[in-house]
């Protein structure tokens, strides 16, 4: 990482083309229509993982008495959010995952 940040920015720029020394590198190994691409997203499936895997360890944080002594959001709000999406009514997966970083940030940066 320290490699990387110290080389000038010719390295790892060229006009609007980044990383290009890892590019340039890499020509030996990949074809151009790999390395050239555009991005493509990282699709992660996190309403999924809400109802299901995450959803009782969800429910354990925000619910939990430090987050609802926090009083931050109404637990009638927070609990109907968690029922409309475990229920499949909506896709509120975003507003949870806000929510859960919110309340594990706190914990650890404020809480200590």
């Amino acid at each position: 990482m320290e490699f990387c940040v110290a080389l000038p920015d010719g390295y790892r720029m060229k006009g609007i083309q980044g990383k290009y020394l890892l590019k340039k590198v890499m020509e030996k190994y990949l074809p151009p229509e790999i390395i050239y691409r555009k991005k493509k997203g990282f699709p992660v499936p996190i309403a999924k993982w809400f109802r299901m895997n995450l959803q009782e360890k969800t429910r354990e944080i925000l619910l939990d008495s430090r987050t609802k002594g926090r009083q931050y959001f109404k637990t009638s709000y927070i609990k109907a959010v968690l029922e409309k999406h475990a229920a499949g009514q909506e896709d509120l997966s975003r507003r949870i995952l806000t929510l859960l970083i919110l309340e594990l940030w706190h914990r650890k940066y404020i809480d200590g």
